[in-house]
């Protein structure tokens, strides 16, 4: 007879077993340790006496994996603690503890199917409760990703990220069967050692190492060339002042004064981060002169700022193209807005204001477009946390990824490390590179295989040339 641990018990170890978890994600990359937390998931959905029992134990682990990996949500509200301070319990607690039923759900609905192979069998039966479980819970990742607006946030697959070997698979599989694949030989770890079964220990150990070494031995498609030097800046404006009318104009001129640093006439291109520009671009207005009085005439400047559509009446998250001579060449919109940053669900019935700065909520593009940057190359921007998205960055037209952010939001933790990492596995799923523009970091310049070939850290500010013709970078400052 097998002993199991009463539910009060059990809700620690099940706890601290999902904070495991998320030591297996950036910026600390302990790849087993993921294993070792999904397994313990699996173990206490199999032990679980009642349908009941297994939807708990699912919680306190989803819990503890949602708050290790995700607290640094609340840094978010510490920006305003006037006005949003209150929401930071609902956030940690709340927030997490909803993130927490996807698996719950799956462990729930696990146990309570689990025995239907009865009819078919002992074996079935068997196999049917070990394997459904672990096949629901990969389902509620998947549907985490994609439900209402989704949020496919430190999915288990991101672990791979942590060698080079194992993160070449992304180009060849992608994020969802990587994680369905890490689910499987965590449930092979937790089966093996409950039913003292060792092969089974030894296969889920074994193929992670197997799949490394097909990775570092399989030889590399060459770089693509592309016709374009860039200029990336990494200004580091402080959240509590980026919005702030008494210093919006000291910020452009910051932005301004790192892109004019030595070596501007090699950019054909300069980057700015997401909402760079602290003032709202009407469409149909000619651009502010400040923007483009310093601009070499081969040049281009593209930047985040908020747009206004008058005709439409609306307000969108957008990058922007601009000639020297103050022409809008292109503007890509936000497709996936953030709930509460960008605008509020529900808003007639939820008396909220929405995080960021502002109290009308910005629009939706309606899809997800390539921006031509010269006659030669076509990028896919994406604002913000659209690069954890994979769908959004594979337009089959663009040779380039461009990731503009702000993730000034979350300070000094590891939310800006895991979304740097999100962001490299869409460079290496898409075999594009990819250069990452960050108000405060992380600013990356990312090559087709997910190489990091420079950044600037966080909390800094700093220049980076690439020439991507040749793949070379060139940090021309940095500035705590």
């Amino acid at each position: 007879m097998r002993f199991r641990f009463p539910l009060t018990v059990s809700r620690l170890p099940c706890l601290i077993a999902g904070a495991v978890g998320a030591l297996a994600l950036p910026p600390v990359f302990l790849f087993p340790c993921i294993l070792v937390s999904y397994a313990y998931l699996c173990y206490a959905i199999w032990q679980a006496v009642t349908p009941r029992q297994a939807f708990w134990l699912s919680w306190w682990w989803g819990l503890g994996y949602f708050l290790a990996g995700l607290y640094w949500i609340c840094i978010s509200l510490t920006v305003d603690l006037v006005r949003f301070g209150w929401m930071i319990p609902f956030a940690l607690f709340g927030l997490n503890g909803l993130f927490a039923l996807f698996p719950a759900i799956a462990g729930y609905v696990g146990k309570r199917y689990a025995a239907s192979g009865k009819r078919f069998g002992r074996i079935l039966q068997s196999g049917i409760g070990y394997a459904l479980p672990v096949l629901l819970v990969f389902l509620s990742e998947w549907l985490r990703g994609h439900i209402l607006t989704g949020f496919p946030w430190n999915l288990a697959g991101y672990s791979w990220l942590a060698l080079d070997g194992l993160a070449r698979w992304f180009a060849w599989i992608g994020i969802y069967p990587l994680t369905a694949v890490t689910l499987i030989l965590s449930a092979c770890l937790a089966y093996g050692a409950w039913q003292r079964k060792w092969r089974w220990c030894v296969s889920a150990v074994a193929i992670p190492i197997i799949c490394w070494g097909i990775g570092v031995t399989a030889p590399y498609s060459k770089n693509p060339t592309i016709p374009l030097r860039a200029r990336m800046i990494q200004a580091n404006i402080p959240q509590s002042l980026k919005w702030d009318e008494a210093f919006q104009l000291e910020a452009l001129r910051k932005h301004i004064a790192l892109s004019r640093l030595e070596g501007q006439e090699e950019a054909d291109v300069i980057l700015w981060p997401e909402s760079s520009y602290p003032y709202v671009i009407q469409l149909d207005q000619p651009v502010p002169p400040i923007l483009t009085e310093w601009l070499l005439p081969h040049q281009r400047l593209i930047f985040g700022a908020v747009t206004a559509d008058n005709d439409r009446k609306a307000y969108y998250n957008s990058v922007v193209q601009i000639t020297p001579d103050g022409v809008i060449e292109s503007v890509y919109h936000k497709h996936h807005l953030v709930p509460f940053g960008e605008y509020v669900p529900l808003r007639q019935w939820l008396p909220l204001d929405r995080i960021a700065p502002g109290s009308v909520d910005f629009t939706e593009a309606g899809s997800v477009l390539p921006m031509r940057i010269s006659t030669e190359v076509v990028a896919q921007p994406l604002i913000c946390y659209e690069s954890i998205f994979p769908d959004y960055s594979n337009s089959p037209e663009s040779q380039l990824l461009i990731n503009v952010t702000n993730d000034a939001w979350f300070g000094h933790s590891s939310g800006p490390y895991q979304h740097l990492q999100m962001a490299r596995a869409r460079a290496i799923e898409q075999q594009k590179p990819m250069l990452r523009v960050a108000n405060t970091g992380i600013s990356a310049v990312i090559d087709a295989h997910g190489n990091i070939l420079e950044w600037l850290p966080l909390n800094t500010s700093g220049v980076i040339d690439v020439d991507l013709r040749r793949n070379e970078t060139l940090t021309r400052s940095i500035q705590d």
